[in-house]
């Protein structure tokens, strides 16, 4: 009788924490990168215009936070700043491409009554990943367009940690790998 409690409550630990499938990134084509060192430089974000449509400022806004957080977090520069004006020769400055990311909130992984659901239903979503911006050098230095964009189908169920076994399947978040395929772009490794 303990041995079946202790079977149906491992199972459901593993429904429970399996419920979350993501993609693995691929591996990028090695770009030329950013040259020199980057540790002294400060990188500076453009803001989002305030006279976009609600929906295109909300975007603006998502892959701004985005890359704001995946540029400290890939450790390459001193300082990330976003709107300032105050620039200085050999700080870098980024130009954003359109690419649509989509809010967390929009996402089913967001809603409880899909997570209920999820523990009997298969839930799968695709998602735009990565990123697309240029970035150049102060005052008139060369733009090196980066283009880490790729797409992945999340999955939410219950069996959802079978699917990580397969070779192009994980449990690890897609932030991570975004911020490893960002520093890759920029220092040409």
């Amino acid at each position: 009788m303990i041995a079946a409690g202790r079977g149906v409550l491992s199972l459901a630990a593993v429904l429970l924490l399996g419920c979350w499938s993501a993609p693995r990134a691929p591996v990028p084509e090695v770009s030329s990168g950013l040259p020199g060192d980057l540790s002294g430089k400060t990188v500076h974000l453009p803001k989002c215009a305030r006279d976009l449509p609600e929906a295109a400022f909300l975007s603006c806004r998502v892959r701004l936070d985005h890359l704001y957080i995946a540029l400290v977090e890939t450790g390459l520069f001193r300082e990330i700043e976003i709107g300032e004006e105050v620039r200085e020769p050999g700080d870098l400055v980024v130009d954003l491409h359109d690419f649509p990311r989509v809010p967390y909130s929009f996402t089913p992984g967001h809603n409880p009554g899909f997570l209920l659901l999820s523990l009997a239903l298969p839930f799968w979503w695709t998602e735009p990943l990565g990123f697309r911006f240029s970035i150049r050098e102060l005052p008139a230095g060369a733009p090196l367009l980066v283009d880490t964009r790729w797409e992945g189908t999340m999955v939410m169920w219950s069996l959802a940690s079978l699917l990580n076994f397969a070779p192009g399947r994980t449990f690890e978040g897609t932030d991570r790998q975004d911020v490893e395929l960002l520093r890759r772009a920029l220092t040409g490794e």
